[in-house]
């Protein structure tokens, strides 16, 4: 009788102890629950209390927030060829957020195509930029880069004051891109078609009778001849290049929307690569990241005075002889 009242103690005991772990494990569990919340709480409120902007590029900036940014300067001189700058102002470049392949550039104004790079990064976060550029009358630095949305953004930089650039001091950068801008084009891919024509003769295209039906411009552009076709395909306008070294071979094609563009039906528009002239400019930058070297995108935007902003067009599809 002892030995069963032993037991029963014992057996009692052991199930208390059981019990108090398992309530021990449980009240564990929930004590870190709560501090998880806390962290997460905590983490919210310092984002709320964040001092400064958010997501915004402003040129010359002088409010608050600057203390959390990281300041690289940059001295227009040091770039890889002899031309040397007489360094005599300093602009500064405050960027609230993230911001991808930044290039800053000097170029003469009127003769942009003169562009030489200075200094490039291929991404920068929460960081000021100064930049320490010459003061002569006609000399431009550029400064552009993409936000996270595919957005582009340029400051133009220059001490003539008869230059306004139209870009605003204080843009906003776009977090992420929008996912209607992510989905490929699901028209017919008519890249190969064009391709085709790429290195034919003068002769051999004139001769291949595609084009018979329709008007051909032949002239020169930069002193180099070329065909311009007008609306083929159905809502194109097409532009071949001629070498002019040698015997005469097509060596770059490009392809233009025409005013007869938006009305003709999805059956008939062709895409280039999963991009079409349907897309967003962010949608085409996206769409094209993995293309190939020979194919490019014109990309444009046009200042809309009615509606005090910037609208956005695909310009043309350009193929480029291997």
């Amino acid at each position: 009788m002892r030995k069963i009242i032993t037991l029963i103690l014992t057996l009692m005991f052991a199930l208390a102890v059981v019990g108090c772990e398992q309530q021990t494990t449980s009240q564990k569990t929930e004590e870190e629950l709560k501090a998880e919340i806390r962290a997460e709480m905590e983490a919210e409120q310092k984002l709320k209390e964040v001092v400064g902007p958010v997501n915004m590029a402003i040129l010359n900036y002088e409010g608050e927030g600057l203390e959390r940014l990281e300041q690289i300067e940059i001295d227009c001189n040091e770039n890889p060829y002899d031309h040397h700058f007489k360094i005599g102002a300093t602009d500064r470049i405050a960027l609230f957020g993230e911001v991808k392949d930044v290039k800053i550039g000097f170029a003469e104004w009127f003769t942009e195509g003169n562009y030489m790079p200075i200094k490039e990064f291929e991404s920068l976060k929460d960081t000021e930029l100064v930049i320490h550029r010459s003061a002569v009358v006609g000399e431009m630095f550029i400064i552009s880069f993409f936000d996270s949305g595919m957005r582009e953004h340029t400051y133009h930089l220059m001490t003539d004051e008869c230059y306004v650039s139209e870009d605003p001091d204080e843009q906003k950068l776009i977090a992420k891109i929008d996912e209607k801008d992510k989905l490929p084009s699901s028209y017919d891919d008519a890249v190969e078609l064009f391709i085709g024509y790429m290195g034919m003769t003068e002769d051999e295209f004139n001769n291949c009778n595609h084009f018979a039906n329709v008007e051909i411009e032949y002239g020169e552009m930069e002193g180099e001849p070329y065909f311009h076709i007008y609306n083929e395909p159905l809502g194109y306008n097409v532009t071949l290049s001629v070498s002019p070294y040698g015997e005469p071979t097509i060596d770059s094609i490009r392809i233009e929307p025409n005013d007869a563009y938006t009305n003709i039906k999805d059956s008939a528009k062709k895409s280039f690569f999963g991009v079409d002239f349907d897309m967003s400019i962010y949608g085409g930058r996206y769409n094209l990241n993995n293309t190939r070297d020979d194919i490019g995108v014109s990309l444009y935007e046009n200042y809309d005075e009615s509606l005090d902003d910037y609208t956005d067009a695909l310009g043309s599809i350009n193929i480029f002889k291997k």
